[in-house]
């Protein structure tokens, strides 16, 4: 309903962040190809499949389907 996705990093897997810190977040679809375990992004392709996200409009790009960034101050 809220249209968001809230996660958190225990601070000592990552250290204490200060100003010069800044974070991006990838998203993807895992695959772990029938393991059980944390695998690979999914491939992503021009057109969609079975298996297969679509959208990618160049091959040699990475297999995620968006990416947020911070602003550059």
């Amino acid at each position: 309903a809220s249209k968001s996705i809230l996660f958190s990093i225990p601070i000592d897997l990552i250290g204490t962040p200060d100003s010069k810190w800044r974070f991006a977040a990838f998203i993807g679809a895992q695959d772990d190809h029938g393991g059980a375990g944390v695998g690979e992004f999914r491939s992503v392709e021009k057109e969609a499949k079975e298996w297969i996200g679509g959208g990618k409009a160049n091959p040699n790009d990475p297999n995620i389907y968006d990416w947020i960034l911070p602003g550059v101050k």
